[in-house]
């Protein structure tokens, strides 16, 4: 066999394995990325279930607040007219005394207020942040190269379908309608 021939023969074998290794390079890499989207968007739904478990239990927590205030201002109330007029309460026909009547602090509905907001908030945030990885792993399953070699491995191996996005009853119709009814009411 003649040199160039050998030439010809090397550089070929060379270029046959140079071309594997790419392409087993981009199988790896698709793979590897398939199998980290896939594991991050499911990480990613199960925290949205905790945010809104998270912010379900604060809200159950703190309106419970405005009761017991109430009933321990009904105690103090009771205890400091029953100390001061006695258990029959006060017999005078004109009570010239001027009663100082406890202020009712409404800062525990600003505070319910701000714990609903902010919570809705990082469910948001937590909710659009599994949008958009679910929506980038779409896209490269759609590329060609990329897409390709995603399908060849496999993937997708999860139903993308079973982390669904949370929603309301009254989003889902107005959807399902097209119409948006009036403002929401608050009462």
């Amino acid at each position: 066999m003649s040199k160039t021939a050998m030439l010809f023969v090397g550089t070929t074998i060379g270029g046959l394995i140079l071309l594997l290794v790419i392409l087993a390079s981009s199988y790896i890499s698709a793979n590897n990325y398939g199998a980290k989207t896939e594991a991050s968007i499911e990480a990613q739904w199960k925290n949205n279930k905790n945010i809104l478990a998270q912010y379900e239990q604060k809200v159950f927590e703190v309106v419970q607040v405005p009761s017991m205030y109430k009933d321990d201002m009904k105690e103090v109330i009771t205890s400091a007219m029953t100390g001061r007029y006695g258990d029959d309460g006060s017999k005078a026909l004109f009570q010239w005394i001027q009663e100082k009547m406890p202020n009712f602090d409404s800062n525990i509905y600003s505070e319910i207020q701000r714990i609903i907001a902010s919570g809705r908030k990082d469910f948001e945030l937590g909710q659009t942040k599994l949008l958009d990885m679910q929506s980038q792993y779409e896209a490269q399953l759609g590329f060609f190269w990329r897409g390709l070699w995603l399908n060849i491995a496999g993937f997708p191996k999860k139903d993308l379908s079973e982390f669904t996005i949370i929603t309301t009853e009254r989003t889902e119709n107005v959807f399902e309608t097209g119409i948006e009814k009036a403002p929401l009411k608050l009462r």
